[in-house]
């Protein structure tokens, strides 16, 4: 935040047209204005900047670090700029489509400033889409962006994945300058995760949450889903509210898309605007037909490896237990976007989604979601989770290492012209065998 020392402004007139002049130590900045009410116009230019504002009859006002606002001043820091713009499609608009208003439902690190940007190119010039300011569903800027026929839209993304990408961006962007953040100045990227995951965050105030004031990831998906709050606190999602309840409100979605799927969700959304497919939307298009789709943009290019399969599993495990009721729900977002394809295939015949992609992706879900609760994923969706080897005992586990043994010196025996000592130390191996398993 920029800090200000004692700034003043005042206003006169210059060939009939009102000016602001801004003092500022070491430059003077000259901002242009209408002639009508300057003082919200400053207002809002220092609000852009962060900083508090006083006034007084003398029509100066003194600018101080807002140490009062700075739940606040961070929310403002986090807010992707797409957000509070509303932006139009590019598509022609066809007569008999009715303009569609859309809310983006913005969950941090889950594309929502990409799918801001590339959604214009699949929406008409009667449509908007803006986004929810990093608030949940049923938040008041919400309600209000919806106005009477506005219709919420949302991308959700596999909930471990997310989680560590909201580390990450904590640790390298957003409190990369804050020494007691987990794995503050060490380059791997895990490093610190597993301590973040249980948020001993032992300096908490009202203002420093448990996870250094940074994203709380627990169930922040179910959270925007079913709630009010923001992704930096628990507030505004009622406790008995389940994974059932938030599958409902999540139906109610006038489009759900998974990042995992990026470009077959634009896809699916403009079938939803448009009721046709082009034909580099269709499974299978490569070539000039792939290379025709509408440039995709990418809002953050840091440098550190998010790959999830490179987590530790101590780690991994940790963060898994912060997103238990997500994995639920992401799985319900796979059915919602699983019946969009194919009501979207049965009415143009056009497939968005390649089968394999799909079904892999469910089985990534799956794993994540199936322990200990499989006859609710049976009951819900008709899928079956793959049962886990039984784990076998260290006794066991000799028995194979010696019968692993005894076969590797059979065929190293039948390899070479075996001689009487090769016989006499086969047969010994077979006796040991025998022994050991009785």
């Amino acid at each position: 935040m920029r800090v200000y020392t004692m700034d003043t402004y005042e206003r006169y007139y210059r060939r009939g047209k009102r000016k602001v002049v801004m003092k500022r130590n070491p430059k003077h900045r000259r901002l242009r204005v209408s002639p009508a009410q300057p003082e919200p116009h400053l207002a809002a230019v220092l609000a852009d900047k962060n900083v508090a504002v006083k006034c007084d009859t003398a029509i100066k006002y003194t600018i101080e670090r807002a140490t009062q606002h700075r739940a606040l001043t961070d929310r403002r820091r986090r807010l992707s700029a797409q957000d509070k713009r509303i932006t139009h499609g590019v598509l022609p608009d066809d007569a008999r489509h009715v303009p569609q208003r859309w809310v983006f439902i913005h969950i941090p690190k889950a594309a929502g400033a990409s799918f801001l940007t590339d959604a214009q190119h699949f929406l008409t010039t009667g449509d908007t889409i803006t986004g929810s300011e990093e608030k949940g569903a049923f938040s008041r800027t919400v309600v209000k962006k919806l106005g009477v026929a506005g219709t919420r839209a949302i991308l959700l993304r596999r909930p471990a994945q997310l989680a560590y990408s909201q580390f990450l961006y904590c640790k390298h962007v957003l409190r990369g300058k804050v020494r007691d953040f987990p794995g503050h100045g060490i380059s791997t990227p895990h490093v610190g995760l597993e301590r973040w995951s249980r948020g001993d965050n032992k300096k908490v105030t009202a203002d420093r949450g448990a996870f250094w004031k940074c994203y709380d990831p627990r169930n922040v998906q179910n959270r925007f889903v079913a709630g009010e709050g923001n992704a930096l606190t628990l507030k505004g999602v009622p406790s008995t509210t389940t994974v059932r309840d938030a599958a409902r409100r999540l139906d109610a979605f006038g489009f759900v898309g998974v990042v995992e799927l990026y470009r077959e969700s634009l896809c699916l959304l403009g079938w939803h605007v448009t009721q046709s497919v082009p034909s580099y939307c269709r499974c299978g298009a490569d070539g000039p037909l792939f290379a025709s789709f509408p440039p995709t943009s990418t809002t953050h290019r840091e440098a550190y490896d998010s790959d999830l399969n490179n987590v530790p599993a101590a780690a991994r495990a940790a963060l898994e237990k912060l997103v238990d009721k997500d994995e639920l729900l992401y799985l319900h977002g796979l059915h919602v976007f699983e019946r969009a394809t194919q009501a979207c295939e049965a009415a143009t015949g056009a497939k968005l989604v390649c089968p394999g992609k799909l079904e892999a992706l469910w089985g990534l879900a799956l794993a994540d979601a199936c322990p200990g609760r499989e006859r609710y994923i049976r009951e819900n969706y008709n899928r079956s989770c793959v049962a886990a080897p039984p784990r076998k005992s260290l006794g066991q586990k000799a028995l194979d290492g010696l019968h692993s043994l005894e076969a590797g010196a059979r065929q190293a025996v039948e390899a070479l012209a075996p001689d009487d000592r090769a016989g006499r130390a086969m047969r010994h191996l077979k006796h040991v065998g025998r022994r050991g398993s009785s």
